[in-house]
């Protein structure tokens, strides 16, 4: 038999214009590579043959969502008892429209939270705090919003001094997105039950299909359905199907959820738990040294168990995509995205997680005083912020992030084919 592979010069048909001359399949997106590879095969003397046709893509494993999420976003409460700064995502909700915390429920507000933009975060901060050149960025871990003199913008400003026309509304400005406790997602629009500037998000049965909060959080960051929305509430509470996954170092195989496939299939480095060890891969096994203290850590972490982070890890020039199995508690320096993991497999809608009871003493995330995240975080589950801590949206170390993460290979959906002959 005589066979050979080789590559064809082709065209993508893009997602919204067609492509004249050998077609590779529609690839949906512009940020997609391709290449198709064509296999012949015949006997010789015989007047028969057989070609085949694959394409392969090649896209980014993060896309734009990294970029456009806000500096936190939680599928539960964020409540904050401490003096939490965030700086806010000057682009989330479109050009030009500010979003700092993202939420399906209510922010519950008991401390002294401040939003604010960058400027005024680094440039109106008071006290002995300075900000300073950091690689590709700007660091202040002790900086504070809406002091010393800074215009009042966002929410919370000069928060603790009532401030607003309504004492109930905690201040809430246009960068809070959540829905009130004590209401529903048609209380903004039908009887105007909602407090400060924003109507309430609707993420509930009663807006359903109209879903303006991700139902399942993992697709929204990964692109991978991995939970389902059984009962139409614009929450998905039940795992998805499991499917079977394979390492290809030493082929153990297991049937494990879809979101913990491609995590494996993706990630750089993993902390496992003792029973998972066998179905990571030797280059990415590693240990919980690296959240402690590591900032040489870099790339894609996925931590299974005792996730909590001290130290510094990561750096703006290499920064960290983190994977938390939670629950989790933050008492250092993150340079990345951070998105902490709910390991249930059915989810309570009134929390965000498998958890019934409201934090304290059911939070996912913990952040502590003295803690500070520089990129964006993302929780299923409720948040706990306490004493002085600060979330900053920063988009060159959100950029590095996607950069360093790389490719992801596959083939394209049909367009494997045997009746083009060349």
């Amino acid at each position: 038999m005589a066979y050979g592979v080789a590559p064809v010069v082709c065209f993508a048909n893009g997602p919204a214009a067609d492509a004249e001359g050998i077609p590779c399949g529609a690839v949906g997106s512009s940020r997609v590579m391709v290449a198709t590879f064509v296999s012949v095969a015949k006997f010789p003397g015989e007047n028969t043959s057989s070609t085949l046709v694959q394409t392969v893509g090649q896209y980014p494993k993060f896309g734009d969502e990294v970029m456009n999420t806000p500096p936190i976003m939680a599928s539960g409460v964020v409540d904050v008892t401490g003096n939490l700064q965030v700086v806010t995502n000057p682009n989330a909700g479109g050009t030009g429209v500010p979003v700092s915390v993202w939420s399906r429920v209510d922010i519950d507000k008991h401390g002294t939270p401040n939003t604010c933009y960058a400027d005024e975060f680094f440039r109106y901060t008071q006290g002995s705090a300075t900000p300073s050149l950091y690689q590709s960025t700007i660091r202040c871990d002790d900086c504070k919003c809406d002091a010393n003199g800074s215009p009042a913008t966002l929410s919370y400003d000069q928060s603790g001094i009532n401030r607003c026309l309504n004492a109930s509304d905690d201040c809430e400005g246009i960068d809070v997105l959540d829905v009130d406790e004590g209401t529903n997602s048609t209380a903004g629009y039908n009887t105007g039950g909602h407090h400060g500037a924003n109507f309430n998000v609707r993420s509930d049965a009663l807006s359903y299909p109209t879903c303006e909060f991700p139902p399942d959080m993992f697709k929204f960051v990964f692109g991978v359905d991995a939970w389902v929305d059984t009962d139409l509430d614009c929450f998905a509470e039940t795992e998805a199907a499991s499917v079977l996954y394979q390492n290809t170092d030493n082929g153990t195989t297991r049937t494990i959820p879809p979101d913990e496939a491609y995590l494996y299939k993706i990630a750089d480095q993993v902390i496992p738990t003792d029973a998972n060890i066998p179905l990571v891969r030797a280059t990415q096994m590693a240990t919980n040294a690296v959240l402690n203290d590591a900032p040489a850590s870099s790339g894609v972490i996925w931590c299974q168990a005792a996730c909590d982070v001290t130290g510094q890890v990561g750096t703006p020039d290499a920064p960290v995509f983190l994977i938390l199995d939670g629950p989790v508690t933050i008492h250092g320096i993150i340079f990345g995205y951070v998105f902490v993991r709910e390991t249930g497999t059915t989810l309570n809608p009134s929390t965000g997680s498998h958890n019934a009871g409201k934090c304290p003493n059911n939070c996912m995330l913990q952040m502590n005083a003295g803690s500070a995240i520089y990129g964006a975080l993302v929780v299923q589950g409720q948040v706990k912020a306490n004493g002085t801590s600060a979330v900053i949206y920063d988009g060159n170390v959100l950029r590095g992030v996607i950069e360093d993460a790389g490719l992801v290979y596959s083939t394209l959906p049909g367009a494997w084919t045997d009746q083009q002959a060349y």
